[in-house]
């Protein structure tokens, strides 16, 4: 959605003056840069002291005529209840706390061509006090508002939040705007209300999280002004909460009305804006249609596989579509799961037959609701010829298992599995109770091992291994290093899985959302939540063993080989298989493993490029996943 700007401007409903427009773009521009840590009155004392301690300044305890600094690394500072601190500027790169009933008053009575106050963190608790006379107020880094924050003179004084997040349920009493962090109130994964009592905006680089648990609980913006939307607008609906479309959330209200509208909103709801509130309604969406790599291929069969996500509308048509030809497919058959209208994606598999040998076909599945039509991408699988040569979708190594998914192989190459008749033969395989805990471990000296944290659908699974000595025991799962998000316990097999909320969507990329285990005393490492080639937990029947994964796009051109490396002891790891996985990255192979085998690792590697039209290719690795034989 496109930002309006000030042309959307209601004259009859808002305030005509020249100083609001002044103001409007005041807040709306750049902020002034914080100065460095040379001031009057400088904090020497330890990390994580107080503010109220003489000892902790260069000088004395600061006045209203002094500047003060806090230089960075110094934790967080704290105003202690009861206490009234004073600064005629504040240059805070450390964090500062200011407890119930505590007061931080920031002198300098000008912004506007004078000196910003800045903050590095904030915890502002209930009861707690920040003012300014005048001077305008830098905020980064992790704000928690619960107090408020205001102005003791009547002047136009600004509070921006340059980055960071800042999240509570406090007030803000004072002319603000997002300027380039994350506003969330009541903090991520809580309902609350954030108070602006004043004019207010969000820039375009500015985003205003809303958590959504309810019809009736979701996250507000109560504003005792005019609010100027630009910038992201995300939703996060919380445990699995799915509102139906056209349900309404009025999470703007109590102003004057809205100067301008969001530009990029969560895929599946529509701004309202309106002269006194804005509004967000959850708009039809047509279905999310994806086709996946086809299985047991022989020459006159193949079993199809997609999925239709209905994105909460009903699925009034859903069909798969296969032929010669990918431009005029000859055949169809209705979906055998009928996708109906939940928000997950539904999987659909299909068995077709007559087909002839050694010819390709092509596939798709195409899915309408009331909102539209959506259409998987083409893809493809060559049956075996009619001689006893296997080829296309299905291959016989040397070691007489077969390998199936739709790959291909390339350059004339022929995958060896260590099977009961192959090279492989023979081969020394772990057999021992701790030889196999080991291997199920790592190989490593842990004692509790996170395997595998995977996307799958509208949560993230999480694999895990532990020691025998932990049988039994609860594990915690931990988001970020400390935020409990799921639990588990381990089996006898001293195996685990769980699985926990999905993280909202601007996190899960990020480097900070990574899982890890922890029992007690016992953690294991952290495991990023997003990866370019990713494997799905082994399956093991009789004996063999199956992997189906994804190469995420884009992939290399030619589209580059998978390498499947096997490890069924410590220390000893061999080349078991290399594939050519299809366009779309999924694929799926099965092999044989040598008896007497009582576990196994799996690593996978194989090379993506960045971006479409990249020429330059980079490896990427799944992690290694173990399984018990």
């Amino acid at each position: 959605m496109q930002h309006a700007g000030l042309e959307r401007i209601a004259l009859g409903t808002l305030t005509t003056s020249l100083a609001l427009l002044l103001a409007w773009m005041l807040l709306m521009a750049p902020g002034a840069q914080a100065s460095a840590c040379a001031a009057q009155d400088n904090y020497l004392g330890a990390a994580g002291g107080r503010w109220n301690v003489e000892g902790n300044w260069s000088n004395k305890l600061p006045t209203a005529s002094e500047s003060v600094c806090i230089p960075e690394g110094d934790g967080t500072i704290e105003v202690p209840a009861g206490f009234k601190a004073e600064a005629k500027t504040l240059t805070a790169q450390s964090g500062i706390e200011i407890a119930g009933t505590g007061t931080l008053a920031i002198a300098e009575e000008t912004g506007f061509g004078g000196t910003t106050s800045s903050f590095s963190g904030l915890d502002l608790q209930t009861g707690g006090h920040l003012s300014t006379a005048g001077g305008w107020i830098d905020l980064a880094g992790t704000v928690l508002l619960e107090g408020e924050i205001s102005r003791t003179k009547p002047v136009e004084a600004f509070v921006k939040l340059v980055s960071g997040t800042l999240s509570g349920n406090g007030t803000i009493a004072v002319q603000f705007n997002n300027q380039g962090g994350t506003l969330e109130p009541g903090g991520a994964g809580v309902v609350g209300t954030l108070h602006l009592t004043m004019l207010s905006s969000q820039s375009a680089g500015g985003t205003l999280v809303l958590d959504i648990a309810s019809a009736s609980s979701f996250d507000k913006l109560a504003v005792g002004s005019n609010f100027g939307p630009a910038g992201t607008l995300e939703v996060n609906l919380l445990d699995g909460y799915e509102p139906s479309v056209g349900t309404q959330f009025h999470f703007l209200s109590g102003g004057g009305g809205t100067i301008g509208e969001f530009e990029t909103i969560t895929p599946g709801f529509t701004e309202l804006p309106e002269p006194n509130e804005d509004t967000i309604v959850v708009s039809p969406r047509k279905p999310t249609a994806v086709t996946e790599a086809a299985s047991e291929v022989t020459q006159t069969t193949a079993v199809l596989h997609a999925s239709v996500n209905p994105n909460t509308e009903q699925v009034t048509i859903c069909e798969l579509e296969f032929g010669t030809n990918a431009s005029s497919y000859d055949s169809s058959s209705t979906c055998p799961t009928p996708p109906g209208k939940g928000g997950a994606p539904v999987a659909e598999t299909e068995a077709v037959s007559g087909l002839s040998p050694g010819t390709t076909y092509h596939y798709r599945v195409v899915a309408i609701n009331t909102d539209g039509e959506s259409t998987g991408l083409d893809s493809s699988f060559t049956t075996q010829p009619a001689s006893t040569e296997p080829k296309g979708g299905e291959e016989t190594t040397p070691g007489g298992e077969t390998k199936t998914g739709g790959e291909t192989k390339t350059g004339g190459e022929t995958s060896t599995s260590p099977g009961s008749s192959g090279p492989g033969a023979g081969t020394q395989t772990t057999i021992s109770p701790q030889a196999t805990e080991e291997l199920l471990l790592g190989c490593s000296k842990a004692q509790l091992v996170l395997n595998d944290v995977l996307i799958q659908g509208a949560h993230v699974a999480l694999e895990g291994s532990a020691a025998k000595s932990l049988d039994g025991k609860k594990v915690k799962i931990l988001f970020d290093g400390n935020r409990q998000v799921a639990t588990a316990t381990v089996a006898a097999n001293g195996q685990f899985s769980t699985n926990a909320p999905l993280p909202p969507a601007r996190l899960r990329a990020g480097n900070g959302a990574r899982y890890l285990a922890e029992s007690g005393s016992t953690r294991s490492l952290n495991l990023k939540l997003t990866r370019r080639l990713s494997l799905e937990p082994p399956k093991y029947s009789g004996d063999t063993v199956t992997l189906v994964g994804q190469v995420q796009p884009p992939l290399s051109r030619p589209i580059a080989a998978v390498t499947v490396e096997q490890q069924l002891e410590c220390g000893k790891t061999t080349v078991v298989d290399r594939f050519t996985p299809p366009a779309s990255g999924r694929f799926r192979v099965s092999f044989k493993v040598p008896a007497g085998a009582t576990a196994a690792v799996y690593r996978l590697a194989s090379s993506v490029v960045q971006s479409a039209g990249s020429k330059h290719a980079f490896a990427t690795y799944s992690l290694p996943l173990p399984v018990s034989l």
